[in-house]
């Protein structure tokens, strides 16, 4: 077995997450476990959507913009 851990900029769109998973599928034969931690950016912007919604701003359109970044 082997753990491989991808976060931040590794998993920071749609080519690093091509990247990665090429990575994984190079390591098959040693069942990797694979954790995958918040894509770069999103933390802070989670802690960014936090204040401004704790200060009754327009959260709302954050968390579009987020949701986008997903998408």
């Amino acid at each position: 077995m082997i753990v491989l851990k991808f976060g931040g900029t590794s998993v920071g769109g749609a080519e690093p997450i091509r990247r990665v998973g090429n990575i994984v599928k190079g390591c098959m034969g040693r069942r990797p476990l694979v954790l995958v931690s918040a894509v770069g950016g999103v933390t802070d912007r989670l802690f960014m959507l936090r204040s401004i919604a704790l200060d009754g701003g327009d959260w709302e359109g954050h968390l579009d913009a987020l949701r986008a970044t997903h998408d």
